[in-house]
Formats: C-alpha cells, structure tokens, sequence
C-alpha cells in the first residue's frame, strides 16, 4: 500500500501543535498569575480588617488551660473588653458556651442586636469568614494546579493559628449547614482538624460533628 506523505501538510500540523501547546502554556501562566492575585487581594482584605480595629488582633491570642469552653469564653470576652462609647465602657459578658450554634443566636439575635460588643464580635466573625475564604479558595487552586503544595500550606497555616477559636468554628459550621463547601474541601478540613493537637480538643468540646464521618456527606443538609 502506498503512503502519501505530504511535506508541506505535515510540517503545517506540527506547527499547529506547537503553537497550541505554546497557547496552552500561556493560558496557565495567565491563569496563574490571575490566581495568585486574587488569593493576595483577599489576604489583604483580612490584613485591612485587623487595621482598621487593632482591637481584632485578639482573635489570635492562645490560652494555656485544659478547660477548653472556659478557654473559649475567654477568646470571646477579650474580644469585647474595653469597647468605649461616650465614654463608658460597654462589655458584654460570656459566661457559658457549649456548642458553635450558640454562636448565631449571640451574633445575631434581635436581643441588644446594636449593643457595640455585638458588632464587635460579627465584625470577628466576618474576619473567620474571610480566612475560611482564603483558604478554600488556596485550596482549589492547589486541586486546580494553580499553586504547588508549598505554597499551599502557606494559606492553610491560618487554620492551626485561629482554627481553634469558636467564631472560627462556627464561621465553619454555617458555611458547612449551608452547602457553601465543595466536598473534598469539607474532606480537607475534617481531616485538617482532626490530624492537628492544637485544634481537635476544641473541635471536639464545641463542635463534635465535625469529626464524624457523616459530616462531609451532610452538606448543606441545614
């Protein structure tokens, strides 16, 4: 059987593999550095919202104490210590929490709903939903070949540093009751919680669904 061989069409197509392969290295790198801009611009956003109240800087302080929900009450109260207006001090005080869900009532119930230490501690809460969302979004673009694991665990290191405060938590628990999460990101933070000393205790005193297996498959399932 004869092959005809045409120089001319061959060396034609081999150009066109080479310049799609070309356009595809392109377009990653786009992609990339697209990717790598809009995970700055949110961890700037969170940088922007810790300067403009230096008063939320106290969502990183750490307690050395076994009683993990005195310790949790504690983070809550620091929060709202010394919040001046007209000049008197308006605090609000925490003395009991059991479990996240108190959380949204505190937050946002009508009762005081304008008292200053509500605002200050939704304003806390809105930081935990800005650091939840910097690290879901580092984590599809790690699955997605954007960023390398390196520099993932640069954006998940937020978890071991405020991953075990209870606003943090429950920031946690609505986006889970709410279906916000994509399921091997709801895998990655189970796991996360589970395999880190610092975190599971609190996990396990406030929030103990998380560590069941079902949690992932009940996702948006409020």
């Amino acid at each position: 059987m004869k092959i005809n061989w045409n120089p001319i069409t061959s060396v034609a197509t081999a150009i066109l593999v080479v310049m799609g392969f070309l356009a595809y290295i392109e377009y990653r790198k786009v992609n990339k550095m697209s990717t790598f801009e809009e995970l700055d611009g949110i961890e700037h956003k969170i940088q922007d919202i810790v300067i403009n109240d230096d008063k939320l800087s106290a969502f990183w302080v750490s307690y050395t104490d076994n009683n993990i929900k005195r310790v949790s009450v504690n983070k809550l109260n620091i929060l709202t210590s010394n919040i001046v207006v007209d000049n008197t001090i308006k605090r609000l005080i925490i003395h009991k929490l059991d479990h996240v869900s108190e959380l949204e009532l505190l937050l946002y119930s009508e009762n005081m709903f304008d008292h200053p230490a509500k605002k200050q501690l939704r304003k806390c809460y809105t930081l935990a939903e800005t650091i939840l969302y910097l690290v879901g979004s580092a984590h599809h673009a790690k699955c997605s070949g954007m960023i390398n694991g390196s520099t993932f665990r640069t954006y998940s290191a937020y978890l071991h540093s405020v991953g075990d405060h209870p606003i943090f938590l429950a920031a946690i628990s609505y986006g889970h009751d709410y279906g916000f999460y994509e399921k091997d990101f709801a895998t990655f933070l189970r796991n996360y919680y589970i395999h880190d000393t610092k975190l599971l205790p609190t996990m396990r005193a406030l929030y103990p669904e998380m560590e069941t297996s079902d949690w992932v498959n009940t996702l948006g399932k409020f």
